[in-house]
C-alpha cells in the first residue's frame, strides 16, 4: 500500500474518532459490560415512547406489572439485586404496524458516564408487517456504577 493510501485512511480514522468523541461516544476506549435482557417483546403496554432507569425493587415491580397487565396469568418480576444492578428500560411507544423493535447492542463504561447504545428498527416502505397495533420494548439489567447513566442512538 502506498504511503499516501497509508496516510489517507489515517486521517479518515482520526475524523471519525473526533466524530465519535464529539458526540459523547467512545472509539473503543471505554470498558464493554454485559446487559442481562429481563424482557424484549412487541407488546408492552407502553404507549409513550421513553427511555428509563429503576434503581429499585417497587419501581420495577410497577413496571412489570404494566408490562403485563393484559397477560394472565401476570409475569412474576424477574430478580435483580438493586446493590449491583440497574434495570433500564426501553420503549418506542404505540405503533400502528408490526416490524418495529428496540434493542441495547452495547453497554460501555466511560470515565464520565454508561452508555446504553441503543438500535430502534422501523419498516421500511414496502415492507410487508402484520397489521396490528403494537408497543415494542426492551428491558435489561446492566452492572450499577456511580456514573450516569446516557442513552446513545445506533444505526
Amino acid at each position: 500500500m502506498s504511503t499516501r493510501r497509508l496516510l489517507h485512511y489515517g486521517l479518515a480514522a482520526l475524523a471519525a474518532s473526533l466524530i465519535m468523541a464529539g458526540a459523547g461516544m467512545s472509539a473503543g476506549k471505554g470498558k464493554v459490560m454485559k446487559h442481562r435482557v429481563l424482557v424484549k417483546a412487541a407488546q408492552t403496554n407502553q404507549a409513550k415512547a421513553a427511555r428509563k432507569i429503576i434503581r429499585n425493587q417497587k419501581d420495577l415491580d410497577a413496571l412489570w406489572k404494566q408490562l403485563g397487565k393484559t397477560r394472565q396469568p401476570q409475569p412474576k418480576t424477574p430478580a435483580v439485586d438493586f446493590k449491583k444492578e440497574v434495570v433500564v428500560a426501553l420503549f418506542m411507544g404505540l405503533q400502528r404496524t408490526g416490524g418495529f423493535s428496540v434493542e441495547i447492542v452495547k453497554v460501555e463504561q466511560t470515565k464520565q458516564a454508561v452508555l446504553v447504545h441503543v438500535k430502534t428498527k422501523r419498516p421500511g416502505p414496502g415492507d410487508i408487517v402484520t397489521q396490528v397495533l403494537t408497543t415494542p420494548g426492551y428491558v435489561a439489567a446492566i452492572p450499577k456504577t456511580g456514573l450516569p447513566i446516557k442513552f446513545v442512538e445506533v444505526k
